[in-house]
């Protein structure tokens, strides 16, 4: 399992994506070392989503490990927000097809989503675009609008904010930002291959 790229956006914070080339079978350890942390895991029916799901907390405990703090099992609160049932330390987690990433703060609130440029968000467009956000509007920017939005989406889980009317994407010459809950967010953007990778603080 490939390590694609490791970083530190700011102190206490670690991130990292991972691209998946091992079946399920190369998990076992992981599964057997934490059991606790996997009793949900018979209900995840596809085998591609169950890896999917098992790499992204297999990258979220090499990222607690860099941070030197314990890993824990992941409940989820009434919004639906997961959360480490024994620490106070913030996280998120995507997934989208063979790549998997994680970002971990210990004082801050964090979101983080991967897509893949495709298609299927310019013909879901009308879904979750409105006047409001302003940017040139082709497959990739589209894609990223998407992405940008389930970050913030993440980061301000409690508010359960609608992606169309609640969530404005807006692109500069400089750079992608998003305004949602009275407050404008600094979005950071990657691409790794034909992937777009977006968080906030």
């Amino acid at each position: 399992m490939p390590l694609i790229k490791l970083f530190e956006p700011e102190n206490y914070c670690v991130a990292g994506v991972w691209k998946i080339e091992e079946d399920l079978a190369y998990f076992d350890p992981f599964l057997h070392n934490f059991h606790e942390c996997f009793t949900d895991i018979h209900l995840i029916k596809y085998p591609n989503r169950r890896l999917e799901y098992i790499a992204a907390r297999f990258l979220l405990f090499n990222l607690c490990i860099e941070l030197g703090i314990d890993f824990s099992p992941i409940i989820k609160q009434e919004s639906g927000k997961p959360i480490f049932k024994h620490n106070e330390v913030h996280f998120s987690l995507s997934h989208s097809y063979q790549y998997v990433t994680a970002i971990l703060h210990l004082h801050k609130q964090v979101g983080i989503d991967i897509e893949k440029v495709q298609q299927r968000f310019v013909n879901l467009q009308h879904k979750f675009l409105s006047d409001k956000d302003i940017f040139e509007r082709d497959i990739t920017s589209i894609t990223v609008a998407w992405t940008i939005k389930e970050c913030v989406f993440k980061l301000y889980s409690h508010m359960k904010l609608n992606f169309k009317n609640d969530i404005f994407v807006l692109h500069t010459s400089s750079n992608w930002s998003a305004h949602a809950a009275h407050s404008t967010i600094n979005i950071n953007l990657m691409q790794i291959d034909d992937f777009v990778l977006c968080y906030a603080l």
